[in-house]
C-alpha cells in the first residue's frame, strides 16, 4: 500500500466493483449491474393490456444484455387517468397477460421489475388530490398498490418499484409543496412519506418473495418542496420497513445540459447522502454514458447498481456493445428526441 493512500483514508481491502459482474438485489441474482430504468413507452392498449410492439421493445432489451428490467408506469387502479396508453395492473384478469412477458424477458437470463405507480385518485368521477384525501381512500391506495404487487408475483416479476418520484401521487404525499394534511399523514417528514411504509407493509403480506424497490425525489424542483433532509428521512423510514433498493431521482430526471464525461451520473451526490445513514443498495440513474465513468461511481460514490433509459431507447443492445468493448461510448446524444415520438423512439433511429 501507498504512503498517499494511507494518508487520503484509501482502504487496503477495498475491491472494486464491476459493471459486469454477479450481485444480489433483494431476493434477486443480477447478471450484471445494469438496470434499465423505468421508461414509459404508451405502447399498451387502453385497457392496459400488452401489444405485440411493447413485448419487442422488452425482448430487444432483455436481450441486449442488461442485468434487470424496471418497466415503464403501471398503473395499479383502472379509474386512474394515468398516463396514455400505459401499462396497468388493476384486476386478475391481466396476470396471464404479463407473464408472457417476464417469460420472455427471463428467456435472456435477465431480471424484471414492475413499476407501480398512481398518477391521480378518483372518487365518484372526481379527481382528489392530497389535502382532500380521508382515511379511506388513503387505506384504498393502499390496497390498489398491495394489490398489484400481488399480480405482479403471480404473473412472474422479480419485484416491484414504487413510483415516489416526478410529481406522481406518492411523490406529492412525500413532499410539503403538495402535502398539507394534519393528520399522520402530513406534517413531519417521517409521516409525509407513512404511506409509503405502510404499503411495503401491506406488500410484504401479501408477496412476501418480492424484491421491493422505491424511485424517490431529492428534490422537486419548486419553492418549498422535497430537501434532502426530507429525503433522507424517507429513506431510513423506508428501511425500517424492509426496502431493497433506492432508485435515486428528482425533478427534470432526463436533463440535456450536462457536460461528458464529468457530469454523468447527475444524482451521484445524493448516492453519498445516502450511504452516510444506511446500507441500502442504491441505484444511480441520470446521464450514465461510459464503463469508465459508471464504475468510478460505483466504487468512489458508492453506487450499487447503474440505471440507463435514454441510452437503452437509442441503443437496446448497449450493455453486450460495452461486454465486447469496455471503451466503446453510448451514441446518445441525450436531446430528448425520443419523448417527443410515438413510442418514445430514437429519432436516429431508422
Amino acid at each position: 500500500m501507498k504512503e498517499e493512500d494511507l494518508f487520503f483514508g484509501v482502504d487496503p481491502d477495498r475491491v472494486d466493483k464491476k459493471i459486469f459482474e454477479e450481485d444480489h438485489l433483494g431476493n434477486m441474482t443480477v447478471k450484471n449491474r445494469l438496470i434499465r430504468s423505468a421508461t414509459l413507452e404508451s405502447l399498451a392498449d387502453e385497457e392496459g393490456k400488452l401489444s405485440d410492439e411493447i413485448m419487442e421493445v422488452y425482448r430487444e432489451l432483455a436481450r441486449g444484455g442488461v442485468g434487470t428490467i424496471i418497466t415503464g408506469f403501471t398503473a395499479v387502479n383502472g379509474e386512474d387517468p394515468a398516463l396514455p396508453l400505459s401499462m396497468k395492473l388493476d384486476r386478475d384478469e391481466m396476470i396471464d397477460e404479463y407473464r408472457k412477458l417476464t417469460d420472455e424477458v427471463h428467456s435472456f437470463d435477465c431480471r424484471i421489475i414492475s413499476q407501480l405507480a398512481a398518477n391521480q385518485y378518483v372518487k365518484d368521477g372526481k379527481q382528489l388530490d392530497i389535502d382532500e384525501l380521508d382515511s379511506e381512500d388513503i387505506q384504498q391506495i393502499i390496497d390498489d398498490f398491495a394489490e398489484a404487487a400481488r399480480r405482479a408475483d403471480e404473473a412472474g416479476f422479480d419485484g416491484i418499484e414504487l413510483h415516489a418520484a416526478h410529481g406522481y401521487l406518492l411523490s406529492r404525499f412525500c413532499s410539503p409543496y403538495y402535502n398539507h394534511r394534519s393528520d399522520d399523514f402530513g406534517g413531519a417528514s417521517y409521516k409525509r412519506s407513512r404511506i409509503l411504509a405502510e404499503i411495503l407493509d401491506a406488500i410484504k403480506e401479501k408477496a412476501p418473495g418480492l424484491t421491493l424497490l422505491a424511485k424517490i425525489n431529492f428534490y422537486d424542483g419548486v419553492e418549498g418542496g422535497v430537501t434532502i433532509s426530507d429525503a433522507l428521512t424517507t429513506v431510513m423510514t423506508l428501511e425500517e420497513h424492509g426496502l431493497d433498493g433506492l432508485d435515486i431521482s428528482g425533478a427534470h430526471p432526463s436533463r440535456t445540459d450536462f457536460d461528458v464525461p464529468s457530469e454523468e451520473g447527475y444524482f451521484k451526490d445524493y448516492s453519498l447522502s445516502v450511504k452516510s445513514i444506511s446500507d441500502m443498495p442504491v441505484i444511480l440513474t441520470g446521464g450514465n454514458r461510459s464503463i469508465e465513468s459508471m464504475e468510478t461511481i460505483l466504487n468512489d460514490e458508492n453506487a450499487d447498481f447503474i440505471a440507463l433509459a435514454r441510452p437503452l431507447i437509442r441503443e437496446p443492445q448497449l450493455p453486450n456493445l460495452w461486454k465486447e468493448d469496455r471503451n466503446y461510448r453510448a451514441q446518445c446524444v441525450s436531446c430528448n428526441g425520443c419523448y417527443k415520438t410515438p413510442g418514445h423512439r430514437c429519432v436516429f433511429n431508422k
